[in-house]
This record gives C-alpha cells, structure tokens and sequence, in this order.
C-alpha cells in the first residue's frame, strides 16, 4: 500500500496498575504503583507530536478483585480520552470481567478504521486450565468485516501472543493458536499486535503476515514500541529509562506545604528506577518554620520577627540540627530511606556547614550528604535557611 506520510502508532501493553495502599505484587519486578504516572509520561512525550493512534494491548490492572480497581481502569481510560488521539484497547487476562470491562471502556474497545487501516480489537476467552481461545463466532465476525473492502489492510489486536508460539507451560497460550494463524493469513492482515508476555518479542514474519509482542511498561526499562507503517514496517522500542545519567536537583518532600502529591520514599525509588545520576531533596524554608495558616496567609511578611519567636520557643523544625540532631533525619526518617541510630553529629552549626560537602556523610547511609546551606536576608530580616540533600546512585 502506496503510503504519503508514515501511520504512526504508540503501542502499550501491561500496566498492571495497582493503586491500592500497601499492596505488593507477586512478581517484584512489576511497579504496579508507578503504573499510572509511567503512562502518564509516555503521554506526555508525545504532546507535541500526537501518534496517528494508540493502542494498549490489555492488562490495564495487576488484580481486578482489587478494592478500587474500576477506579484505577477509569483513570486509565479518562487519560486517553483526554487526549483527543484515535484510540484502541483490548482486554486482557488481568482485567475487568468483559461487561465491566466494556462498560468504562466504551468504544476505545471496538474496531475503527484508521488512516485506511482497520484496528481490530479481539476479546478473547480465557479457560480454567490457563488456556487462551478464541471462539468460532468471533473469528467469523472478524472475516466478514474484513471482507466487507478486500484491499484494506488490517491490523489485529489481542493481548496474548499469537505467534511464535510460545513454550508450551506458559499460562494463557492459545489453544486454536493455528486456526487463528490461518484464518489471518486468508484475509487482508498486514499485522499482529499482542503484549503479555512481559519480555516482548521482535517482529517475525509468518504466511506473510507480521507479528509482534509489545514489552510491558511496568517493568525496567519501562518499554513501549513507536510503530510506522508507510512502504514497509518499521519498529522502534523506546524506554523512559535515561540513555545516559541525568540529575534531578530540585524535589521536594512531602514535608513541604505545597507538596500535595511529593513523596520523598517514591522520589528515591524512581530517581534509582530512572537510572538517575544523582538526586537532590530541597524545602523551602519557611515552611519548616511556619504553621500551615501562617505560611499560606503570609503572615511572615506581616510579623517579620515571627520566624525568630519560632525558633525561640524551639517550634522550628531546624531546632533538632541546632541543637545537635540532624535535620534530614527528620525529613525522611518515614521514608526508609536513612537507618540512622544515632542522630547527633555535632551540636555546633558553623562547624557542621562550614565543613566541604563531602565531609558531611551519615551513618548507615554514605551516599547521603549536605550540599549546601546558606543563609538569606530579606528586607524584612527574614531568615531562610535552604537545605539540600544530595544522594549519588
């Protein structure tokens, strides 16, 4: 098929998304709770330069007996909507029962023609011996569609892999996996798209039709293929893993006031994940001195001397450093991220920050040290005291 510009097409599979507080997948390996924000990034990579479609290829949740799975799926579902691209998702074996399923999803889950492309969305059975099949009624319905314009390519959808076949103990293999092969290979199919099996597979020709297994996204390195159609297939596996080490030199804890969705523990865990070269913990200062009313209506500006009476009636949260304590010790304390047993270092101020920043290690966590502190006056001879914590990966 003659083509002018390439059909683009964003191909996901296996979020697994779990939001559920304190749940652990089986497989470590998966981030169920990272799933909704790594989609989120692959969306907004592609802001600027919408695919012709995306398509995710099932296994949108990791159980969906999960209190709040609907919700989590109706998240997913609400992000895709919102962008205004043309849109195909199928069902997979992690999913809602198919009524629930079709209920949120509504017509990202039926068949679209796309740029002259057919996307075929299948829903298959899946059988209490962890089998796969695909019924008879179905693949009928799939035929006549196809056969309605003969020369229009199509492209097929499921989420479990169709071929190669895959060794024969891995769960949810199809068992009319040939009849399938074969009902593709007699109509107009230039593709097959499956996800699943969480490792992905390259394209491979089969009857002349190509078949491809997509990477799951809730693993590392957090996989995703860009696909282009024009004279010929092309396929790109893109990642949100940095090719090269970035730092991140400002985040913040949820320690600060306008940290409403900060969480220091995630911050470390994705920097690690992102393959981060390094990560920097910041707060603003006056939040560490301040109540929560006093900041937000800026009372600070109106009693100048109200950080000063703070510190005084040891109300500040530095008032631990001052007298000896580490500070980070208390800002992630609740995150897992230091094991201090002992706090104190020294009770002298000037002495601690005047020391070089590599001198400034912790106990029972060496790759955390204190960048740099430094003082501020403001007209309103206003102390700041900004902290930053530095950690190397």
């Amino acid at each position: 098929m003659k083509m002018g510009k390439p059909f683009r097409l964003l191909v996901l599979a296996d979020l697994h998304l779990a939001s559920q507080s304190g749940y652990r997948d089986t497989c470590p390996e998966r981030k169920t709770h990272l799933s909704l924000e790594l989609f989120k990034q692959v969306l907004f990579r592609y802001r600027e330069d919408p695919p012709s479609a995306i398509i995710v290829l099932g296994d949108f949740l990791d159980q969906p007996s999960l209190p709040g799975a609907r919700e989590d799926f109706h998240r997913i579902v609400s992000l895709l909507r919102e962008t205004g691209w043309p849109a195909v998702i199928v069902r997979g074996n992690h999913d809602l029962p198919e009524e629930d399923f079709m209920a949120v999803a509504g017509d990202l889950a039926v068949e679209k023609e796309i740029s002259g492309f057919l996307l075929y969305p299948f829903s298959d059975c899946y059988l209490s011996d962890e089998s796969c099949f695909r019924t008879e009624e179905s693949l009928k319905r799939f035929r006549n569609l196809c056969l309605e314009k003969p020369g229009r390519p199509v492209i097929a959808l499921q989420h479990n892999v169709v071929y190669p076949l895959l060794e024969q103990n891995y769960p949810l293999n199809f068992n009319n996996s040939q009849e399938i092969i074969s009902a593709y290979s007699q109509l107009p199919v230039r593709l097959s798209l499956s996800g699943h099996y969480h490792h992905g597979l390259p394209c491979q020709e089969m009857a002349g039709v190509q078949y491809l297994c997509v990477p799951s996204l809730c693993e590392p390195p957090f996989s995703y293929l860009m696909v282009e159609i024009d004279d010929r297939l092309q396929v790109k596996k893109e990642t949100l893993v940095h090719t090269f080490p970035l730092p991140d030199v400002h985040c913040h804890t949820e320690f600060a006031y306008c940290a409403t969705t900060v969480n220091a523990r995630l911050a470390v865990e994705k920097s690690q994940l992102f393959q981060c070269r390094c990560l920097v913990l910041t707060e603003h200062s006056a939040q560490l001195y301040l109540s929560a009313e006093d900041f937000w209506q800026a009372n600070f500006l109106k009693k100048p001397g109200l950080i000063r009476v703070s510190r005084e009636r040891k109300q500040d949260l530095l008032f631990c450093l001052r007298t000896g304590k580490i500070l980070i010790y208390w800002l992630v304390r609740s995150t897992g991220c230091l094991k201090i047993l002992s706090a104190r270092v020294t009770g002298n101020w000037e002495k601690v920050f005047s020391l070089p920043a590599k001198n400034c290690v912790f106990p029972g966590y060496r790759s955390w040290r204190i960048l740099s502190v430094f003082s501020v006056v403001t007209t309103y001879r206003r102390e700041n005291i900004f902290i930053l914590l530095w950690q190397e990966f």
